[in-house]
């Protein structure tokens, strides 16, 4: 007996259940192929399809299931939609914070599967999406936010109807709730951090997070024994964040920034780097707090960047900006940068061969040399270097790279 006539055997008969179809090795394939009884078998059965595709307690039937709802045939998402399938089931799982990551991930999927195809639809039926931060712990629900934030269809209708739902309310509850508790949790935690740093890279959501009382916890560091992943997307959240409005807020936490910087390393992270970027940005916006603290930690570890981590562009690209800047704000600086800075600059001219390095010292001396104030300095030893070192060099890159320096080596963080 084919496969075609084995399971219109099975549709032809009135009490033959939707679990006797999907347990047949073959319905995906005769369901691809558009068998019309098999269709409007489906559409007839459509929530309780969803329920099996969601949560069966048979693997195999589950599979099936969850297959032919997430395809490409969309009569039966139509069905699924026009029945209000999603809602109940959503109802179930979504207030739930037991629901296992398994059901949540497949539900998900679905879900991303109609606002991508009947989004007008889904967004008058979806009112639960901001339950989804209950589950931030699951890379899937992560993921969907990205992928919906960025879609080129529909993405700036997601914003706007995330916005609707006052979803930044949602997530500042959530993110709260972490902070209240003694334990916090690792993976909610991060998963908060990278939801919140995919949204305020969005204008019409950041603006909702622009007030002192949000502006104050999301800045707060999370706890010290957190993995350094959490800390990772904390610190990249707080990099991100960094402009003129946020750094007074940032800037309070500025010892927990300079601990990190000042851990003994054997090899440069993304969580040394990312802090040193901020503790930058906190110096370019209000040199004056950061110079309270310790503007020399800082340049402490902009010295141990080109000494020791020469193979870092991004490391040293901070290093370089930030020790150029500092030369800049007064007098006293210049002279503890150009101290520190110049036996750097000969050593290397005349004994390293890096020339991801060689750029990076080229660079400075000549930013140095045309934005340092030079008054009351002794500048034979610089001018010495710039002329036998410097000159030759910018001959070249004004020959072949039209006076620019070459791009960095890549980053091997």
């Amino acid at each position: 007996m084919s496969q075609s006539s084995n399971i219109q055997e099975l549709l032809n008969n009135p009490n033959t259940t939707l679990d006797e179809i999907l347990q047949v090795e073959s319905v995906g394939y005769l369901f691809n192929q558009s068998h019309p009884a098999l269709i409007q078998f489906f559409v007839i059965h459509a929530e309780d399809l969803l329920k099996a595709a969601i949560n069966s307690p048979n693997p195999a039937i589950q599979k099936n299931a969850f297959n032919i709802v997430h395809s490409d045939n969309s009569i039966i998402l139509e069905a699924i939609l026009h029945k209000k399938c999603i809602s109940n089931q959503a109802e179930e799982y979504f207030f739930n914070d037991d629901s296992s990551i398994l059901v949540i991930t497949r539900l998900v999927n679905i879900i991303e599967m109609c606002i991508c195809d009947y989004f007008d639809e889904a967004c008058t039926q979806f009112y639960f999406i901001t339950e989804l931060v209950r589950f931030l712990d699951n890379p899937s629900v992560n993921e969907f936010f990205y992928d919906s934030l960025h879609h080129p269809a529909y993405g700036i209708h997601f914003i706007q109807w995330l916005n609707d739902l006052e979803f930044d309310q949602r997530l500042m509850d959530t993110f709260e709730d972490q902070f209240c508790k003694d334990n916090q949790n690792p993976e909610k935690l991060l998963g908060l951090y990278q939801t919140l740093d995919m949204c305020l890279h969005f204008p019409q959501i950041l603006t909702k997070f622009l007030v002192p009382s949000r502006l104050s916890l999301l800045s707060q560091p999370c706890q010290e024994n957190m993995p350094t992943y959490v800390k990772n997307a904390y610190v990249k959240l707080i990099f991100n964040m960094c402009n003129e409005y946020t750094i007074p807020f940032i800037a309070s936490h500025i010892r927990y920034f300079l601990n990190l910087i000042s851990e003994k390393i054997d090899d440069i992270n993304q969580l040394y780097v990312t802090s040193f970027q901020i503790l930058f940005q906190i110096y370019r916006i209000s040199p004056d707090q950061c110079i309270e603290y310790s503007v020399m930690n800082l340049m402490d570890c902009g010295i141990r960047i080109l000494t020791e981590f020469q193979n870092h562009s991004i490391a040293l690209t901070v290093a370089a900006q930030f020790l150029t800047k500092v030369a800049r704000y007064n007098l006293e600086l210049r002279n503890e940068v150009l101290m520190r800075f110049i036996p750097i600059v000969e050593y290397n001219l005349e004994n390293n061969d890096n020339i991801n390095m060689r750029a990076f010292i080229t660079k400075m001396m000549l930013d140095l040399e045309t934005d340092v104030d030079w008054t009351g300095y002794d500048k034979s030893e610089f001018l010495h270097i710039y002329s036998y070192h410097i000159l030759p060099l910018k001959g070249i890159m004004d020959e072949e790279y039209g006076g620019e320096v070459p791009d960095p080596a890549p980053l091997l963080i």
